[in-house]
């Protein structure tokens, strides 16, 4: 596909966005906490495809797109940092390692469980768990976080065993072993 033909490259952002659109969102709410924000992050992450060249990414259209969206949603989340700590807010209760049964008597859906304990890992390990539970490879992680590929596993490896070391989990775990 020629770059210099509008309607080839109308096609290709076009396809794009109905390709990655949905994924992108999900991923930005994971990222920025609010839906609203979410899809001006992901948003912002077309506009720019729009400016780019389908030769100049070269078979890394989704890996750009997912690091055009983090880098945007953490300068807003960099800008809402400072907002907050000039208010006065930004006091966090640290998680507990402790199961809270009122809060598994609420939760029986095992995804909504995992969703939790992954909200519940540091943000460096939330993020390369949700990439790769959207399909995305280490070497891509990489890509997208700009941070080594050897990083990316030392983080995976570390947020695995601290969901399987989480007590919302650990029953989910155990039964799966009783049925193998």
């Amino acid at each position: 596909m020629a770059p210099e033909d509008s309607d080839s490259r109308q096609d290709w952002v076009l396809a794009a966005l109905d390709s990655y659109e949905s994924r992108l969102l999900r991923y930005a709410q994971r990222l920025v906490g609010d839906e609203h924000l979410a899809r001006d992050v992901v948003q912002h992450a077309f506009l720019q495809l729009c400016l780019q060249s389908p030769r100049e990414l070269n078979g890394r259209l989704g890996s750009w797109l997912y690091a055009v969206c983090r880098n945007r949603a953490i300068d807003h989340k960099r800008r809402n940092c400072r907002l907050e700590s000039f208010a006065g807010g930004g006091e966090h209760e640290a998680a507990s390692r402790e199961a809270d049964p009122a809060e598994i008597l609420e939760t029986s859906d095992a995804g909504e469980l995992v969703r939790r304990a992954i909200a519940r890992l540091p943000e460096r390990q939330q993020e390369v768990v949700n990439l790769w539970s959207e399909g995305f490879a280490y070497r891509e992680i990489s890509e997208i976080t700009g941070a080594a590929e050897s990083y990316v596993r030392v983080m995976m490896h570390r947020a695995f065993h601290s969901l399987r070391e989480n007590p919302l989990l650990r029953p989910l775990i155990e039964e799966e072993a009783d049925v193998r």
